[in-house]
């Protein structure tokens, strides 16, 4: 991801789309590194998204983080192996509550 504030919403989603198919590689293993991957990589991701000019893709994006973390913790298993879903459960809950916060300024 470039570090100049130019970022458009598709370099952030494929970004993500990154973070989150490199955690699927450590489902499983011992040290079950996926949980924190995917916990940097959204709290990444969110602070990227936050910058954006367009609110329209602020709160896409942070909805697609939000929907993707809950599928990482329902269907994929991500950090499961060691219960460390936590981890990335508590910045998707801060998402979804900047998300909710924003629709009440409307």
């Amino acid at each position: 991801m470039r570090a100049d504030a130019g970022i458009c919403a598709e370099e952030i989603e494929n970004s993500w789309n990154g973070f989150y198919l490199k955690a699927q590689e450590y489902t499983g293993s011992d040290d079950d590194k996926g949980a924190d991957y995917l916990r940097d990589g959204a709290e990444l991701c969110f602070e990227q998204a936050k910058k954006l000019s367009d609110i329209e893709d602020v709160k896409g994006l942070c909805s697609e983080l939000v929907a993707d973390l809950t599928t990482a913790a329902e269907e994929d298993g991500i950090g499961m192996n060691t219960d460390s879903e936590w981890v990335y459960l508590e910045i998707r809950d801060k998402i979804h509550d900047y998300i909710e916060k924003e629709h009440e300024n409307e």
